[in-house]
């Protein structure tokens, strides 16, 4: 049974849960944690504008304040043309910046959250790291991403300071899963299949299965929001 304690969660298909949106990592940390889940995350969703914003999901969630909010973003961010919009973070507590630079849209992103929920606990999540990301433009995310928290004192679950990184083929078929198993859970690729697209190899490592779940991102999640007491 969930706790009172509530949690609201938004960002990509990482928090939504991609093809398995009711058991995705924020599910099971809060479930860990005896909290109510509410998951507002879309699949796709960025920082910067597109027309899957992370931070439309924060102005048409409820008003009411949530003990905690858990969000990540960055990630369909992360393609080489983000390197000429990083941006430079600005002052702490300082007017966000523009949002055509990454800096300046997760700045902003933070601004709504903290507008629409006052002194309401938020955690970040740096997803791990990608296969199907260049790495340069990753880095780039979240050096940046990792800053403006820091400005604005905001905790970090960092699962990318795991040892999860699929770009090592062994962990990007054991940990990641683009489709669901027989038994319409999503498991290692032993157990949903390994393919090539012409995108590349499948499972591409992006969305984390159960064990990845389990293993790097729940702990640490649990971990940043004890933190806050």
């Amino acid at each position: 049974m969930a706790g009172e304690r509530t949690l609201f969660a938004f960002g990509d298909s990482i928090v939504a849960g991609h093809l398995y949106p009711r058991d995705s990592f924020i599910d099971r940390a809060a479930a860990r944690m005896d909290m109510t889940v509410s998951k507002f995350a879309v699949n796709g969703a960025t920082v910067m504008p597109s027309e899957n914003v992370v931070e439309d999901q924060v102005h048409s969630a409820p008003s009411t304040s949530p003990d905690i909010v858990v969000f990540d973003g960055g990630t369909n961010d992360a393609y080489a043309r983000v390197l000429t919009h990083v941006g430079i973070p600005g002052a702490p507590f300082a007017p966000p910046g523009p949002r055509t630079t990454f800096a300046g849209a997760f700045e902003h992103l933070i601004a709504a959250i903290t507008e629409r929920y006052a002194e309401v606990p938020i955690v970040y999540v740096s997803a791990h790291t990608l296969a199907a990301r260049p790495l340069a433009a990753q880095r780039a995310v979240r050096a940046t991403a990792l800053e403006v928290c820091s400005r604005h004192r905001i905790p970090v679950a960092d699962v990318s300071l795991t040892a999860l990184d699929t770009r090592d083929d062994e962990m990007r078929v054991a940990y990641s899963f683009d489709s669901l198993d027989e038994t319409g859970r999503p498991g290692a690729a032993t157990t949903t299949g390994a393919w090539f697209s012409d995108a590349g190899p499948r499972p591409t490592g992006t969305h984390p299965n159960i064990e990845a779940m389990d293993r790097f991102y729940v702990p640490a999640v649990v971990e940043a929001i004890r933190r806050l007491g």
